[in-house]
């Protein structure tokens, strides 16, 4: 879909505190490892730091509900509404797991 201009999702709070951490990660221990001390970073990060990521988040959520309102009225426009009908039909699917 990306081939055809959809724009991608963007990353949680988390994901993107994650991203930020892999940059300073110590390569000699297990991913696994890592990721379970990420975890408890995150959990003992400050509210007034969490919020900053969670605002960043949300910005770009907003932006990119934005892009795919524009997007979807573009695939219409060209024609392309099957491809908006395969994407909701993925969407319930995975509602229904």
């Amino acid at each position: 879909m990306t081939g055809l201009g959809k724009p991608k999702k963007p990353m949680s709070s988390f994901i993107k505190f994650m991203t930020e951490q892999n940059l300073e990660r110590n390569k000699g221990i297990k991913y696994s490892e890592w990721l379970k001390s990420v975890g408890e970073k995150w959990k003992s990060t400050p509210y007034h730091i969490k919020k900053l990521y969670e605002d960043e988040a949300n910005q770009a959520l907003t932006l990119y509900k934005e892009k795919m309102m524009m997007w979807e009225k573009k695939m219409i426009s060209e024609g392309n509404d099957d491809i908006l009908k395969k994407i909701n039909s993925l969407r319930k699917l995975k509602k229904n797991d």
